[in-house]
C-alpha cells in the first residue's frame, strides 16, 4: 500500500513540474513575442531647449544615433509652427537620414478642448505644409499619421467625430498609445537640472528613477493589456524629443530588450486586430487606448504608476 501511494505520490509530482514546465515555457513564448511601437511627439524638440538651435540638433542627433544603434525603427510628430519653427526642416531632415518615419502632431500643439473644429481643423492642415513637402521630394511615401496633442481626441461627441471624418478624408490614421506616462514630469525636472548646473550624481540619479519608473509603467500595461484585450496588444510607447530620452534611450532600449520585445513600425503595431475596436471615449482627458477600451467596456481604469514625488517637485 505504501509503495503504491509513493507511486502515486510520484505520478502527481512528475505531472507538476510536467504542467509547471509548460507554464513557464508559455510564459517565455509570451514575452518572446512581445513588440513595441517607439514613437517620439514635439519635434522639432522640447524639455527646456529654449530654442537654442546647437541644443536642438544635438538633442535630435544624440537621440536618432541610438535609435539606430539599437535598431528602433521610430516615428517623429511634428509641430511645424511651436518652439522653433526655424529648425523645423534641419530636424526633419535629420530624422528622415535617419529612416525613421514622420506624423502630423499640429501645426502649434493646441488643445482640441479650448478650440472650435474649424480652428483645430485649419491648425491640422497648417501643420503639415513642410513635413509633407519634405516626404515628397524623397519619395518616401505620404504623410498618414496623425496624433491629438495631449491626447485628447474631443470633449464633445460631434467635435470627436467631425474631426475624425476630416482626418479620414485627408488619408491620416490616428495614431493610438498604450504606454502613455509622465515622462514629461521627468523631462521638466531634468531640464530644470541641466539648467541649475547640476552635479552629474543628480543628472545620474534622475536618469536612473526615470528608467526604473518607465519599466513599472511597461510591466503596468503588459498586465492591464490582458484584463483588457485578453493578450498582450502590440504595445504604442509615447515619448518625445527631449534632453532626457537623449541621455537614456539606450537604457529605455535595454529594458525593453530584458521584457523579451522586439522592436516595430507603427505600422506593424497597427495590425493587431486589437486596434480594429472603435475608441469609445469622449471627454476632456488624454489617456491611454487601453483606458479608453476598458471604459468602453465597463471595466474600472487601473492606472499606470505615478512619477515618484521628488520628481515631480524637483526645482520648485
Amino acid at each position: 500500500m505504501i509503495n503504491r501511494c509513493r507511486g502515486s505520490a510520484a505520478i502527481l509530482l512528475n505531472r507538476a513540474r510536467l504542467v509547471a514546465l509548460l507554464l513557464l515555457l508559455c510564459g517565455v513564448a509570451t514575452a518572446q513575442n512581445r513588440s513595441v511601437a517607439i514613437t517620439f511627439d514635439d519635434l522639432p524638440g522640447m524639455g527646456g531647449l529654449a530654442c537654442r538651435g546647437d541644443a536642438v540638433l544635438d538633442v535630435n542627433n544624440r537621440l536618432l544615433a541610438q535609435l539606430v544603434a539599437n535598431e528602433v525603427p521610430s516615428i517623429g510628430f511634428v509641430n511645424e509652427g511651436r518652439g522653433c519653427p526655424q529648425l523645423v526642416e534641419d530636424v526633419l531632415n535629420l530624422w528622415m537620414d535617419a529612416g525613421m518615419e514622420l506624423g502630423n502632431h499640429t501645426a502649434t500643439h493646441p488643445d482640441i478642448n479650448d478650440l472650435t473644429v474649424a480652428d483645430y481643423l485649419k491648425d491640422i492642415v497648417d501643420g503639415e505644409k513642410i513635413t509633407r513637402r519634405l516626404i515628397q521630394e524623397r519619395g518616401m511615401g505620404s504623410l498618414r499619421y496623425f496624433r491629438h496633442p495631449f491626447l485628447h481626441t474631443g470633449d464633445s461627441a460631434e467635435k470627436k467625430s467631425a474631426v475624425e471624418a476630416f482626418l479620414r478624408e485627408r488619408g491620416y490614421t490616428i495614431a493610438p498609445v498604450t504606454i502613455d506616462n509622465d515622462e514629461w514630469l521627468f523631462a521638466r525636472a531634468y531640464a530644470r537640472a541641466l539648467a541649475g548646473d547640476a552635479s552629474p550624481e543628480t543628472l545620474r540619479r534622475i536618469e536612473t528613477t526615470y528608467v526604473e519608473w518607465l519599466d513599472s509603467v511597461v510591466a503596468h500595461f503588459e498586465t492591464w493589456s490582458v484584463e483588457v484585450v485578453g493578450y498582450e496588444i502590440a504595445q504604442v510607447l509615447l515619448l518625445h524629443a527631449n534632453e532626457i530620452n537623449a541621455a537614456t534611450f539606450g537604457d529605455i532600449a535595454a529594458l525593453f530588450v530584458r521584457r523579451g520585445y522586439r522592436f516595430i513600425t507603427l505600422e506593424e503595431a497597427l495590425r493587431d486586430p486589437g486596434y480594429a475596436q472603435p475608441d469609445p471615449y469622449v471627454g476632456e482627458w488624454g489617456i491611454s487606448w487601453l483606458h479608453r477600451w476598458a471604459r468602453g467596456k465597463g471595466l474600472e481604469v487601473q492606472w499606470e504608476p505615478d512619477a515618484p514625488e521628488w520628481i515631480a517637485d524637483f526645482g520648485n
